[in-house]
């Protein structure tokens, strides 16, 4: 009975795996809403419990926090690359390949640690000010609600994908089609008489 299993079984390249994997995983809903939203909470609490904090304040602070950063990683990034003996190159053109190389790393920490400040400093300001209960709210409603249409959308993606996949017994019979030939008639050798 085994072997007839075995025989029977597809190989491990055959797409019916990655479609068996896929359907027992499905995405989560939860999970992916909870954390957000609790961290909304405890957000919204402290900052209802704070004096209100302008969104000015938030992006000046983004601004203060990043640049901080990236200058530190500047000078990180110059010293790194202008000690790397890796790449072979003159000690006289290291400089400028390490001052650029600097200037793009720091210049991309910079972009993304001003994004993440900003979004954090403003869901704070929007918390802020209101009282525990309805900066609770307004925190657990803007960290809750995008996750939410987030999380809804990937499972409604999935139940999609999975009514679209071929069943197993159609994937086995699934056969390339033949190839049909059509006959080129000769062309004649002979002049025309």
């Amino acid at each position: 009975m085994a072997e007839y299993v075995r025989r029977k079984r597809p190989p491990a390249s055959h797409p019916y795996w990655a479609r068996l994997h896929d359907r027992a995983h499905p995405p989560q809903v939860v999970l992916p809403v909870v954390i957000p939203a609790s961290v909304g909470l405890g957000l919204g609490l402290y900052g209802g419990l704070r004096p209100s904090y302008s969104v000015a304040e938030a992006a000046r602070l983004a601004v203060a926090v990043a640049g901080a950063s990236s200058a530190g990683l500047f000078v990180l990034a110059v010293l790194v690359l202008w000690l790397d003996g890796s790449r072979h190159t003159p000690r006289r053109e290291r400089w400028g390949a390490a001052l650029i190389g600097g200037v793009a790393v720091s210049a991309a920490l910079f972009g993304l640690v001003f994004m993440a400040a900003l979004l954090a400093l403003v869901w704070y300001a929007a918390c802020s000010g209101q009282g525990p209960w309805v900066g609770m709210v307004f925190g657990a409603g803007l960290g809750g609600a995008p996750a939410a249409l987030i999380a809804a959308g990937a499972r409604r993606r999935w139940r999609e994908r999975q009514r679209r996949w071929p069943r197993w017994e159609r994937m086995r019979g699934r056969r390339q089609p033949a190839l049909t030939v059509t006959s080129i008639p000769a062309p004649d050798l002979l002049p025309p008489t």
